[in-house]
Order: structure tokens, then sequence, then C-alpha cells
């Protein structure tokens, strides 16, 4: 359920990007019409993105509970019952506290890295399609040759991370 969010969250995102060309477009034309029109349906994408994103928090946390609660459960349990603390010579202060803690960071960390990996990797391949058809085809001629890029955009803006990554990498390595 919080991956479909995480759909109608990019979804709504290239929804905006869309957006944004008619509202800019509407005032390049002067139309106050197609303004209005455009304000009433950002009022909308805004209240959209403001549910879908309380339903991604509120379901997230839902499963965040659900599953700490069973884990930390299972592993209270199995610690307790193995004995394995009478074999250690060190004293655990609240080891069932520590246990759930732990366990709450963890289901949490793993939370946010999974939903921001599935946004990422959506988030890049619609802006990366988007790109690519807002391009079209470049041609270069290079010693009679003629050389046809489609989706240049796309292409340079790939370039230009790579250029970033290797200017960070080389500017931060100590």
């Amino acid at each position: 359920v919080c991956i479909v969010f995480e759909f109608f969250s990019v979804g709504l995102s290239v929804y905006l990007n869309y957006w944004y060309v008619d509202f800019y477009n509407s005032l390049q034309s002067y139309n106050q019409s197609l303004l209005i029109t455009q304000l009433v349906k950002f009022v909308f994408i805004v209240f959209f993105m403001i549910i879908n994103s309380f339903f991604l928090y509120a379901i997230s946390q839902i499963f965040v509970i659900k599953i700490r609660a069973y884990l930390t459960n299972f592993y209270t349990k199995r610690w307790l019952y193995s004995l394995a603390y009478l074999n250690e010579t060190e004293e655990y202060d609240n080891p069932d506290e520590r246990i759930s803690n732990d366990i709450k960071q963890f289901i949490t960390i793993l939370k946010a890295l999974f939903l921001g990996f599935v946004g990422s990797v959506l988030t890049f391949s619609f802006f990366s399609w988007i790109l690519w058809h807002l391009s079209g085809s470049f041609s270069v001629v290079l010693y009679s040759f003629t050389i046809n890029i489609h989706g240049y955009l796309f292409w340079l803006a790939v370039l230009l991370a790579v250029m970033n990554i290797y200017l960070v990498i080389k500017v931060g390595k100590p």
C-alpha cells in the first residue's frame, strides 16, 4: 500500500510538472480565464498531494507499529527463553527496552530507505521519460557523417550528472 501511495506521489509530481507548463503559457499569453482554470487545478493538485502524503505517512507508521510489535515480541521471547543472559558476565540494563528501541530504529530506517529508493527510481524513470520526449532529436555533422542524437536533453543531463559525480569525488577526496 505504501508503494502504491509512492506511485501516486510521483504521478502527482509529474502532473504538477505539466501544470507548470500550462500555467506559464497562460501567463505568457495573458489569458485570464485559462489562468484562473490553472489556479483551480493547482488547488486540487496540492490538495491531493497533501492527502496522499498524509495517507502515506499514516499507513507507513501503522506498518512500523505492526512489524515492531511482532519483532519485539519475537526477539524478547527468544532472548528470555534461551537463558542466554545467564551466561553473560555483564549486566544488561532493561534488555527488553533495548531490543524494542533497536527494532524500532531498524524498521524505521529500513522503511525510509526502501520507500526513498522506490520514490527515487520512479521519479528518475518518469522524468527521464518526460525529458526524452521533450527533447526530440539533434543532428550533428562530423566529417560528412550525420549523427542523429535522439533524446539529446536526456543524454546532456546524464553527462552533466556524471561530470558532477566526478567533480564531487575529486574535490571531496582527502
